[in-house]
């Protein structure tokens, strides 16, 4: 492979250095196999010691890792983020596409190595093997979030690209390929797909970023972080969400403000004239616009969340540092905390027994945890006074029931998804509102929101009026607690 020296390097880093470049991404196809991995790092590292604050993004693979002292000297040269081609983690799938030395098995433990260092793990996966369908599509993503744990993952349509193997292959089989050569950018269906009917592949793709790209899970991805990567995974978050989850398109094929002129049609295109143009660009920018207030609105509750209530630090040191009477408030939801806080780690491991098909040892997992939550809530309602233990009964009965669904039918994939819903959506939601007062209240305000603009959008204009008279403090707490998060987001107020 061809590469720089290792002094053309440094030098071209330390020139951008001085005209205010801090951040690099070295665009090797795999940097570590570069024969001057070791010199750059150390005299990166060598500008670090010397006060200059450089931080770099890089590409390698899996084994990249396990190369002696690779790790150790990318965290201290100043490594943030690592881009690996993962490709997938069906095994099937890996040996389709001849990478043999990816080993899903190893997967978890190569990405807490990065992570441990401080380093994002950002992973480049394929959708379109020929071992793909919809249904595993979705299971394969769903253990790649949850088990193998990566922080950023890029999903691109497999293309065969003109002057590749693949493309040779399919031309010599005369397999149909999309003549349109626009729509080779990974993000459109090219040739047809032995398992998926033509849309649902493209379907498929959109499926892997809502499913990544949830607010429970970006929620996660931000608790997990070192205080210093917190702002830049925001804000990373916040245009991964957006591109593929709420606009449909790839992160890295567009924009929050396109730049759109008139004039730039493809050949054959007519040319619009100014005023369909000009109502076109005014729908497409209300319809962004709609996109730009919501992330606002769901990054200010993720970023709420990220701020470990004081229960989860009462569950987790045990040291009441509080005010008596707030200390006595929090303490009987003290279960649910710890539920919180072992929540990520028992969604990998029933994520990893979904992933194999052992659906009864993944079922298995949740019901003892749920019986474990059940005890520990019953044994604490002595203690309790009678609103509390009304409460704590109510949450109690809950997981009885969930616990005689999973008993019912051990061995149904589907009850593990619904459990996993339940947890979340009954248990961690409802102690996420009691535990963070501006949690409880972004909800509520998000809800009389919604409520308005669906009353307005029909013209029921006295509806309007009237939930407006009933609760007039409501626009007052959404303009505090959105104020709040923008001065948040200047100050660069993170983890706490």
């Amino acid at each position: 492979m061809r590469c720089r020296s290792a002094e053309a390097v440094l030098e071209t880093v330390r020139n951008n250095y001085e005209k205010g470049v801090v951040n690099f991404f070295f665009t090797d196809d795999n940097f570590a196999r570069s024969k001057h991995w070791e010199e750059i790092f150390d005299g990166l590292a060598e500008m670090q010691s010397e006060g200059k604050k450089i931080g770099f993004m890089m590409q390698i693979d899996t084994q990249a890792g396990n190369i002696p002292n690779f790790v150790d000297k990318a965290r201290q040269a100043g490594c943030k983020m690592v881009f690996i081609g993962m490709e997938s983690v069906n095994p099937a799938n890996i040996e389709a596409a001849g990478k043999t030395q990816n080993n899903v098995e190893l997967y978890r433990e190569m990405v807490k190595r990065w992570q441990s260092a401080s380093v994002i793990v950002h992973v480049g996966y394929i959708i379109g093997f020929p071992h793909d369908t919809l249904e595993s599509v979705q299971r394969d993503v769903v253990f790649l979030r949850d088990h193998v744990g990566v922080d950023l993952a890029s999903f691109f349509m497999m293309t065969p690209l003109p002057g590749s193997v693949d493309h040779k292959e399919m031309v010599l089989s005369s397999n149909y390929m999309d003549p349109d050569l626009n729509n080779y950018d990974s993000f459109h269906e090219t040739f047809k797909h032995p398992k998926m009917a033509p849309g649902e592949w493209k379907a498929a793709t959109q499926l892997a970023y809502s499913e990544f790209y949830t607010k429970e899970h970006c929620t996660n991805i931000l608790r997990r972080l070192p205080k210093e990567h917190y702002w830049l995974m925001f804000w990373k978050l916040i245009w991964y969400r957006y591109a593929g989850v709420l606009s449909g398109t790839h992160p890295m094929m567009t924009g929050f403000f396109r730049q759109k002129d008139r004039h730039d049609r493809r050949p054959g295109m007519p040319k619009e004239s100014i005023f369909q143009f000009g109502w076109r660009w005014i729908k497409d920018f209300a319809l962004d616009s709609g996109s730009y207030i919501q992330l606002f609105y769901e990054f200010q509750e993720i970023w709420f969340l990220t701020r470990k209530p004081a229960a989860e630090q009462i569950a987790e040191h045990d040291v009441p540092t509080l005010p008596k009477r707030r200390l006595a408030k929090l303490r009987h939801w003290s279960p649910l905390a710890q539920l919180k806080l072992r929540w990520g780690s028992l969604k990998q491991r029933v994520a990893e027994y979904s992933w194999q098909g052992r659906y009864d040892a993944a079922v298995q997992e949740l019901r003892s945890m749920l019986l474990t939550t059940a005890n520990k809530l019953r044994s604490l309602k002595p203690t309790l006074s009678k609103r509390q233990t009304q409460e704590v009964d109510a949450v109690v009965s809950d997981i009885e029931t969930c616990i005689v669904e999973l008993e019912k039918a051990p061995a149904d994939p589907m009850l593990v998804y619904k459990a996993e819903r339940f947890v979340y959506d009954k248990l961690l939601e409802r102690y996420e509102a009691l535990a963070s007062r501006c949690v409880r209240l972004r909800r509520k305000t998000n809800v009389w929101r919604r409520t308005m603009l669906h009353h307005l959008k029909r013209g029921r204009l006295m509806s309007v009026c009237w939930r407006f008279l009933c609760r007039p403090w409501m626009p007052i707490i959404d303009a505090y607690l959105s104020l709040r998060f923008s001065i948040a987001m200047v100050r660069k107020e993170g983890l706490k």
